[in-house]
């Protein structure tokens, strides 16, 4: 279905997905992300080895990118994954704000295209700038 500024006909609103599944699973990795983090930041506050440090840093990224490939699987298998409705969690808020679309670079911000309504106003705002 091409984007055409309304919601799938039939969804359901709010749009339910597994909202808990992947609240736990992004929030534990958050924790362990936090504590790379911090351990990166040890190491070259305490002068470590540059190796020791891009081997820290590298670990960090493979667990990212693994991260990342784990939510987009788990997103893609809910059955509105396409659909545009109104998904609670936006804007680094759990509950209270929506997003148009089950995922979008603008939620796992993993390397992905912007979902149909991102993309949709981003062309507005190129064609009112330059036409």
């Amino acid at each position: 279905m091409k984007w055409k500024n309304k919601l799938t006909p039939g969804i359901e609103i709010p749009t339910p997905w597994n909202k808990s599944g992947f609240d736990s699973t992004d929030y534990n990795w958050q924790a362990e992300r936090r504590e790379l983090n911090d351990k990166i930041a040890l190491l070259k506050r305490n002068n470590a080895s540059k190796e020791e440090i891009i081997k820290a840093e590298e670990e960090s990224d493979i667990k990212d990118r693994t991260h990342a490939e784990r939510i987009h699987k788990y997103l893609e298998e809910n059955k509105y994954f396409n659909d545009v409705g109104v998904f609670e969690g936006a804007g680094y808020a759990q509950f209270g704000l929506y997003r148009p679309m089950i995922d979008c670079i603008m939620f796992t911000k993993a390397q992905k295209n912007f979902c149909k309504v991102c993309e949709d106003a981003i062309i507005k705002v190129i064609k009112f700038y330059t036409e």
